[in-house]
């Protein structure tokens, strides 16, 4: 016997169906934008920014013909490694197993396209592909790349008392703490206007001491594929609440949305006796396929 009455279950279906409704609509935008770009990562199309044109797709057999390029052979090659590091190391190791894994690229510039080759090391195949770059080429300003050692922050140093002061409270690192040089760092932006009152917008890595810069009325780089990819991966709150700090909150209030999206799917399923059993058999399959799909893609993304 159900400990709840008809009503009462009435009332809190209704509820959940309700929630579950104007939940979607507050957070459509955000919705249709991961979906939309979570699309764009794996497919690329001339209107948004991505692949023009095939233009060519080679066989092993023309490969072969023009270029001295020859199929790797794992083991070979796999061994011929082993050996190497063996020998510089002065210990023997065994060959569990080994493979090859992604193609071997090539790029180059067509006119105002670029053009991207890869070429399988496995068969030798290989496809060529035109793509519109980022976006029109940008006027560099005079300073661009040009390195300007100021009195910033000197990281070595500071990564030595950092360690210092994490040592004195107790964590101490296997691995000392360095500069991280590489990705993005913090950096001065700035708009500067020269003696013929041309602007040019720039910045000032203060870990590298690296300037970069572009004219001020160049044409933005970005298309829509890349802002919308930008705006997917568009993450963390910065220091102060403004812009971006409410699109992440937004952003996390979309991804807490997609788990209450499935719970109350499926308090909704479950109220529909007739269909439980053959929900259960298609609820038991996807999360089973789902489940090894997810095992083999960790291995190989972990790698």
């Amino acid at each position: 016997m159900n400990p709840f009455p008809r009503s009462i279950r009435t009332r809190a279906l209704k509820l959940v169906r309700r929630f579950h409704m104007y939940l979607g609509l507050l957070l459509l935008p955000w919705v249709l934008l991961y979906g939309a770009s979570g699309f764009l990562f794996n497919h690329v199309s001339p209107f948004w920014g991505g692949t023009v044109d095939t233009v060519a797709t080679f066989t092993p057999k023309q490969i072969e013909t023009y270029t001295d390029f020859r199929p790797i052979e794992i083991q070979e090659l796999s061994h011929s490694l082993l050996s190497r590091i063996s020998s510089e190391l002065g210990q023997d190791y065994e060959l569990k197993s080994a493979w090859l894994h992604g193609p071997l690229r090539f790029v180059g510039d067509q006119g105002t396209q670029g053009v991207r080759l890869h070429l399988s090391p496995k068969d030798g195949s290989s496809n060529t592909v035109v793509f519109r770059k980022q976006g029109p080429d940008q006027e560099h300003a005079p300073y661009h790349g040009m390195y300007v050692h100021l009195p910033t922050p000197q990281l070595e140093p500071l990564a030595k008392q950092l360690n210092t002061l994490l040592e004195t409270e107790g964590t101490k690192l296997d691995v000392p703490l360095s500069p991280a040089m590489q990705g993005s760092n913090a950096e001065l932006r700035f708009v500067l206007m020269d003696r013929d009152r041309k602007e040019w917008r720039g910045g000032y890595n203060l870990a590298t001491g690296k300037l970069t810069g572009v004219a001020n009325d160049s044409p933005s780089r970005f298309n829509l594929s890349l802002a919308a990819r930008r705006l997917h991966t568009n993450h963390s709150y910065p220091e102060s609440i403004n812009s971006k700090w409410v699109w992440t909150l937004l952003s996390d209030m979309t991804a807490l949305s997609l788990v209450i999206w499935a719970l109350t799917g499926l308090f909704m399923w479950w109220q529909i006796v007739p269909s439980r059993t053959a929900g259960s058999l298609v609820l038991l399959s996807t999360a089973s396929i789902a489940f090894i799909l997810f095992l083999q893609n960790l291995n190989s993304l972990a790698f």
